[in-house]
């Protein structure tokens, strides 16, 4: 009896942990014990047209928030053109979108590039802030030349550039610590460029056993690493600089119990100590101001940058558009 009643509590918690529910056209999983939503795979079931997901669903009087895509979400879905995604979402657990040969503009939010029309020819610009590329993120993008990576992204998922044939160079942020696999395509790739030491490569991160790419690391990186015949270029990376301590003469407490007197200083000295303090004072603020002046334009640049994507994005669409009337 004792059984019969845990085998039931059982399968009543799985059910609260994982129950899939269609609410507005999209199909969830949702767990009851966090009240979060994963978009989830519908066996037979496709999307078309623009969909929008929210930031959070409610079901049954219960509130739940979307934070995940899950493997294979959408799938088969020819006639689906774009998907809005909610800043919510942090995990996209595998390749979500094949199949969707019809999507018109990528699909991210501003801390994951989910995935890129597989038609989407020439130079893109992953946007500034991206913490992470999606597994299958740019997966059969054969008209895609070049990705541009800013610092900042930590993950690039499995299959994420699989199979671009003309994209034949990638410089990987300094960020970067986990890289899928098959996330990078060694059939086809020249040259790979870390700029960090921190990376940790999955099994068959190149999907091939032998490449002939030149893949530029830092110095004492693995070579084990990597597929049988690559080519290796190693640079030094910068040696941290060990803070400079200034410690000042005390008097010790055995001295002045003796009665020795602390060296009195000339009015010469005084002057010649105050002078010295104003300088470094001085130079203090001007570092401070330079650092400053270096932040803003650093910033000013990268949201230059970032409208110069956003405006050819724009003009890709509307290009894409025209073509397609």
């Amino acid at each position: 009896m004792k059984k019969l009643i845990l085998s039931l509590m059982l399968v009543f918690a799985t059910t609260l942990m994982a129950q899939q529910v269609k609410v507005d056209g999209v199909y969830y999983t949702l767990n009851g014990a966090n009240h979060t939503a994963k978009v989830s795979q519908k066996e037979g079931y496709t999307y078309r047209g623009e969909v929008t997901i929210p930031a959070t669903i409610t079901y049954e009087g219960s509130q739940y928030m979307v934070t995940t895509i899950g493997t294979g979400a959408f799938n088969g879905s020819k006639g689906l053109r774009a998907v809005n995604l909610p800043g919510t979402l942090t995990t996209v657990e595998g390749p979500a979108f094949v199949g969707c040969d019809s999507l018109m503009q990528p699909v991210l939010n501003p801390s994951i590039f989910v995935r890129m029309p597989r038609l989407y020819a020439g130079k893109y610009v992953i946007p500034y802030r991206t913490a992470a590329i999606a597994p299958g993120a740019f997966e059969d993008c054969k008209l895609m030349m070049t990705v541009v990576m800013y610092d900042g992204i930590t993950e690039i998922g499995e299959r994420a550039f699989y199979g671009c044939k003309i994209l034949k160079q990638l410089e990987l942020p300094k960020t970067l610590v986990k890289v899928g696999t098959e996330a990078l395509d060694g059939r086809y790739l020249e040259k790979v460029s870390f700029a960090g030491d921190q990376f940790e490569l999955a099994d068959k991160a190149f999907g091939v056993d032998w490449m002939s790419a030149t893949v530029r690391v830092p110095e004492g990186t693995d070579e084990s690493l990597f597929p049988e015949g690559t080519n290796f270029e190693y640079f030094a990376l910068p040696k941290p600089v060990a803070p400079v301590v200034v410690t000042q003469p005390t008097v010790k407490e055995e001295d002045e119990e003796e009665g020795e007197e602390k060296p009195q200083l000339t009015k010469k000295e005084k002057e010649k100590l105050a002078a010295q303090k104003a300088k470094e004072k001085k130079k203090a603020q001007a570092q401070k101001a330079k650092d400053k002046k270096k932040a803003q334009a650093e910033k000013a640049k990268a949201a230059k940058k970032k409208a110069a994507a956003k405006k050819k994005a724009a003009a890709a669409k509307k290009k894409a558009a025209q073509k397609k009337k």
